[in-house]
């Protein structure tokens, strides 16, 4: 498929321009608003409450400077939960909301205000749509879960609003870098913070020794204290390794970085190796893959360098699954021990053999969220899964994607990042800066992790793991549009 975009004109109208010339009463009166509502507050939430409001602070100071504004915001969206229990006032929704701050200064005080849309773009809003039209059977069949299941549906939108402001952000190869920068430091400041927290175990709970430190790490004192970040350690490890497999693509083309790269991908290891996420380790390993895949391919590669590769890597994989993986998760201990895989693994396999067969009833999908409630909800009262405790969720995004919106919306959501994955490879491939080539295959190595985490874990809903999957997934049209225009 040719690359081909289009634009969204937008004008200003009489609305916006009254904003534009009462905006600074507009903003008094929200500070006066903030301060009345900081004072009445119990003082347990005033701490988060002055933080939100040091962020309005900054985001009106920077409100004639969009770009930094999207900086800021791009910092922030991994970053944790302000107020974890409410889900519609944390951080990350308050800083996608500062787009709205930004995009409506753009609209006043541009006459011709264009928003490009690529086709994988197109993909995207489609799934968002489709899924949209998925909250009815909630809202028909259980209406006291209706409101989760639309705030889960506004957190996927809003998390997607990230690649359509990357397209309309990054407008040279300085911005990119600026957006790419901010982005590694975000995931270092996470990572660093994980480290912190596992030195924190080791004094708190006497735990010095590596492998005991890797059990407590699923121990319900050490999952409250991760949960302050994401709530479960796999989607913070993932996350973590996906932008690190950014770094190690990024590096494997535009090797002059190579020291200050080491520097970081030392620190992203450490918090991967300290979280012990099956997933995540895994996810660690899929650059590893694909430069094994690419020297493979490329000419004279003698056999038994390949052979030796190919032996190095196997060895390295296992050795890092059977030692660095808590017993209880380990599938090669179990296996050998118990001649089968471990209660974990075993529960999922059981769970996607049922809910493969609810699939094969009914493929056009049963609800938005609707898995969640399915006992409520009763969408397939012909089939029983073996396993089925109120709280249990499909442990795959492919799984929970065809349970939401069905065979439509697994093929939008599927092709869209599948056709962002092969343009992110041509762009590597098709000559240019090497900064734009490095830029690309890193955003290839990332995404590539990406599809390998979905399987095991759904986190296409959660912002702080999907704020830079969206981001990134803009990046391969964006830089191949800058190298077109020489920018």
């Amino acid at each position: 498929m040719s690359h081909k975009s289009a634009f969204i004109r937008l004008r200003p109208g009489p609305a916006l321009d009254f904003y534009e010339r009462n905006r600074e009463a507009f903003m008094l009166a929200a500070f006066i608003l903030a301060g009345a509502l900081l004072g009445v507050m119990p003082a347990g939430r005033r701490i988060f409450a002055a933080g939100w409001l040091l962020l309005l602070c900054l985001s009106v100071f920077l409100v004639n400077r969009p770009f930094y504004l999207f900086l800021l915001t791009l910092f922030l969206v991994p970053m944790p939960d302000l107020i974890p229990a409410a889900m519609l006032t944390n951080v990350n929704i308050f800083v996608t909301l500062l787009f709205v701050l930004v995009l409506s200064r753009e609209l006043v005080t541009r006459t011709d205000l264009r928003i490009k849309i690529t086709e994988p773009g197109v993909l995207f809003i489609l799934f968002a749509i489709v899924c949209g039209f998925y909250l009815y059977p909630v809202y028909t069949g259980a209406p006291a879960y209706f409101r989760a299941s639309m705030t889960n549906w506004v957190l996927l939108v809003m998390g997607m609003t990230m690649y359509f402001f990357g397209l309309y952000f990054i407008g040279d190869g300085r911005r990119l870098n600026q957006a790419l920068a901010v982005m590694l430091a975000a995931a270092l400041a996470i990572s660093l913070f994980n480290v912190l927290i596992y030195v924190y175990f080791m004094k708190t709970f006497g735990v010095y020794s590596l492998y005991k430190l890797r059990e407590l790490t699923y121990s319900l004192p050490a999952m409250r204290y991760i949960g302050m970040l994401y709530g479960n350690p796999n989607v913070v490890g993932g996350f973590i390794a996906y932008v690190a497999s950014f770094l190690a693509g990024y590096v494997f083309v535009n090797r002059k970085l190579w020291k200050p790269a080491a520097a970081l991908g030392a620190v992203y290891l450490a918090a991967i190796v300290l979280i012990a996420s099956r997933s995540a380790l895994l996810g660690a390993f899929v650059p590893i893959l694909i430069f094994f895949v690419l020297h493979l391919k490329a000419r004279r590669t003698l056999r038994w360098v390949v052979v030796t590769h190919l032996f190095l890597f196997a060895a390295a994989l296992i050795f890092t699954l059977y030692f660095l993986v808590p017993v209880e998760y380990n599938v090669i201990k179990y296996t050998f021990a118990e001649g089968g895989p471990d209660p974990s693994t075993m529960q999922r396999l059981v769970l996607w053999k049922g809910i493969a067969k609810w699939l094969a009833e009914n493929p056009w999908g049963f609800g938005y969220f609707a898995f969640k409630f399915r006992d409520v909800l009763h969408f397939s009262p012909n089939l029983e899964l073996e396993i089925s405790p109120p709280d249990m969720t499909p442990h795959s995004a492919y799984f929970d994607v065809m349970l939401d919106s069905g065979i439509p919306g697994f093929l939008l959501f599927a092709a869209g990042f599948f056709l962002v994955i092969r343009k992110a490879f041509a762009v590597y491939r098709g000559g240019g800066d090497v900064r734009y080539r490095a830029a690309a295959f890193g955003v290839f190595c990332a995404l590539c992790t990406v599809s390998l985490l979905f399987v095991t874990n759904m986190q296409q809903r959660v912002v702080t793991f999907m704020g830079y999957v969206w981001f990134m997934a803009c990046l391969p049209h964006k830089i191949d549009d800058l190298i077109k225009s020489g920018k």
